[in-house]
């Protein structure tokens, strides 16, 4: 059916109404993608051209734009994959448009303390500040309309047609038609956000008077939407370091190249995503020569609804006997266990070294074998963390529940995720 003749109440022409909403919550109907609310999708290229070779999780809400039938839903919200090349691009056309909708509003206040300050002298000056305020608004708002990637097209009796998919990713939606998440039992923390302070809570929106009262209502209120579900470090998935993260790769590569880390060589991967659906946290090891120090670079990627955030970090390890020794980038939560003596400090991957290399001064660092026992110890740390954020008041007891999950290619041992970083989702988004 053409997209322009397209009757957004027609039925799906294959037969879904006989299958139960628990087992089937997306289908491939006539070249659109139909889900159901809460539908979580196979991990396919939402807004890619398919090719699906580095995929994180995002959760997308769709809205009718046209008006609905009485007692449809407005909304769907679904969870799902998207390429990383994608989610960077509309990660940065957002920061531009967030930064221009800061800016007209800022302009709109000034202008009406000018119009308030009553000299002629400054009375254009004012209309013109307000004009150009209200088009950087109205440009940012028009601009998010146009930038909808994939969006509705169509509802009835609960089935949300999807368009904007590329017909590569629509092939391969069809082809995994069949398939359903399997409910795993995973272990998992519950992490009480609205417990932290505020001013961590507010790291990177000070300046938004708005995210200021909204954190501010939710921290006072105890709310849920700051509690979030982290996976136990032993939860992480495992890979080879050449199947790690491409743009940890460059990051090494360019900031390395020339210096002594250049040398260094990749000893492990890993990826870790929580139970919320629109995170994922990809890990990077590298180990000097000499085995006595080791480099880990994170990118924790966020994309839930219109936020798309990517959190980079990068640590580097000592051991000596009984001590882990850090030096790492921001962020990081306000704790930090005994066994762990940390520093903090901004800056690039051989200004972090001689940092550490300071920070550890004389004192003699073991070498670590790759493999098991680096693996123990990063299990060792990780305990500490999290042990040091349950006396916190932070994390909650660890539990065991079923978490539904695609079928993934089993990969080599996990490689353990230290807790006491901002890994939390919503952490991640602040």
């Amino acid at each position: 059916m053409p997209e322009e003749t397209v009757n957004p109440y027609a039925p799906p022409t294959q037969d879904v109404s006989g299958v139960p909403a628990e087992a089937r919550l997306w289908c491939v109907v006539d070249g659109y993608l139909a889900v159901r609310d809460g539908a979580f999708l196979p991990p396919v290229d939402l807004e890619g051209d398919g090719r699906g070779d580095h995929l994180t999780p995002v959760v997308r809400q769709c809205s009718v734009s046209f008006r609905r039938v009485s007692g449809t839903p407005a909304a769907v919200r679904f969870r799902g994959y998207t390429s990383v090349a994608s989610f960077r691009g509309r990660g940065t056309r957002t920061k531009v448009r967030n930064w221009m909708s800061g800016i007209g509003l800022f302009g709109l206040i000034g202008g009406i303390f000018l119009n308030n300050a009553g000299s002629e002298a400054i009375l254009g000056e004012a209309f013109a500040v307000d004009g150009l305020s209200i088009a950087l608004i109205f440009g940012s708002s028009v601009w998010q309309m146009l930038d909808s990637g994939v969006r509705c097209r169509g509802t009835r009796d609960g089935w949300f047609y999807l368009k904007g998919i590329s017909p590569a990713s629509l092939a391969q939606f069809a082809a995994r038609s069949e398939e359903a998440p399997v409910p795993r039992l995973r272990k998992v923390y519950r992490f009480y956000e609205h417990r932290l302070p505020l001013t961590v809570l507010l790291r990177n929106y000070w300046y938004n008077p708005w995210a200021v009262i909204f954190l501010a209502v939710l921290k006072a209120r105890r709310s849920s939407a700051l509690e979030s579900l982290l996976l136990h470090h032993g939860e992480a998935t495992g890979k080879p370091w050449s199947q790690g993260d491409p743009q940890l790769m460059e990051q090494w590569e360019s900031e390395t190249r020339g210096t002594e880390m250049e040398s260094w060589t990749g000893v492990g991967a890993a990826a870790i995503c929580p139970p919320s659906g629109f995170s994922k946290l990809e890990l990077l090891t590298y180990a000097s020569p000499d085995r006595k120090l080791f480099a880990t670079l994170m990118v924790n990627r966020v994309s839930n609804r219109a936020l798309f955030r990517e959190i980079r970090q990068a640590v580097i390890r000592s051991w000596t006997e009984g001590q882990c020794i850090q030096t790492c980038t921001p962020p990081c939560l306000p704790v930090c266990p005994p066994q762990i003596d940390r520093r903090k400090m901004k800056g690039n991957l051989p200004r972090l070294l001689a940092g550490h290399r300071a920070h550890a001064g004389e004192r003699a660092l073991r070498p670590v074998a790759e493999g098991e026992e680096l693996a123990s110890l990063l299990a060792e740390e990780a305990g500490h963390e999290t042990a040091s954020l349950s006396a916190a008041g932070w994390l909650g007891p660890l539990e065991t529940m079923e978490i539904p999950e695609y079928s993934v290619k089993p990969g080599p041992p996990p490689f353990p995720v230290g807790a006491g970083r901002d890994y939390s989702p919503t952490a991640a988004t602040r």
